[in-house]
């Protein structure tokens, strides 16, 4: 499997960077490392030039992230620096590069909408791959305690669940199946069999199944994580506004989630 860490040389991006390193060290997965950048403007006729010194800039920001990452260099990875934009440049190795998984570091305290600004969700639209979402300051490591919100409406594809149980084989976590404001005894016989067979491809996984009462389906699972000392919350991507309002920046704020924790979807 390859892993897709796109860039953009920030602090925050930096010791998302740090945390995936440290993650990839038990996958044992060849990291690509990726950055894109605009065409400078000039109004002169060096614009080659500017773009020499840009590309240039770019390679000597790579060779000081194989110096201050530690076990960067290690492990099996590259550098890739693309011309253009960086959700093209994202989706386009998505698709065409065999990435099995994207990391991406965030600058709010763990808003789904902020990458490098307001990108993540539509990068997430646009790919089928699974995703981490990395809150600044989050830790990827240890992983001893992960949430999976379930509410078994529809029956989960198979596939989606094929890394979940990769990351549960190598991280050795626990998993909480949270399923909010239903019970054993309000489930259709049709949930029911939705759940049943979830939990059948969690082979390698001890899971245990959580009912939870709330008002409010986004509060229900923050109030869960937090509560519960979750390390991840996963989601299975099918109602987009519903995650953009769940990690909403000034939903965690309010709560005063002072221990932003990271997100991982799978699609």
């Amino acid at each position: 499997m390859r892993i897709l860490f796109p860039t953009d040389f920030s602090k925050q991006s930096i010791q998302a960077l740090k945390e995936t390193v440290k993650l990839n060290q038990q996958l044992n997965c060849e990291l690509v490392i990726l950055h894109a950048y605009s065409r400078p403007y000039s109004e002169g006729f060096n614009q080659k030039g500017n773009l020499d010194q840009m590309e240039e800039s770019v390679r000597k920001h790579f060779i000081q992230l194989s110096k201050e990452i530690p076990g960067l260099s290690a492990q099996n990875h590259s550098f890739k620096q693309v011309l253009g934009d960086i959700i093209d440049a994202v989706i386009y190795f998505a698709i065409h590069e065999s990435i099995g998984l994207i990391v991406m570091g965030t600058k709010g305290a763990i808003g789904i909408g902020e990458l490098f600004g307001t990108k993540t969700a539509k990068i997430i639209k646009s790919i089928d791959i699974p995703v981490i979402i990395v809150p600044k300051d989050a830790s990827l490591m240890p992983n001893s305690k992960v949430g999976l919100a379930c509410d078994y409406s529809e029956e989960v594809p198979v596939q989606k669940l094929d890394l979940l149980n990769r990351l549960a084989d190598s991280l050795k976590f626990e998993l909480d199946l949270i399923t909010l404001n239903r019970n054993e005894k309000t489930m259709t016989n049709q949930e029911k069999s939705n759940r049943d067979a979830l939990e059948a491809t969690l082979e390698k996984i001890s899971y245990k199944s959580h009912f939870v009462k709330s008002n409010d389906v986004q509060w229900g699972l923050i109030r869960y994580a937090k509560t519960n000392g979750l390390n991840m919350i996963t989601i299975i991507s099918k109602n987009y506004n519903f995650m953009e309002r769940l990690f909403h920046e000034s939903l965690t704020k309010e709560m005063a989630f002072h221990s932003p924790i990271p997100v991982l979807v799978l699609q």
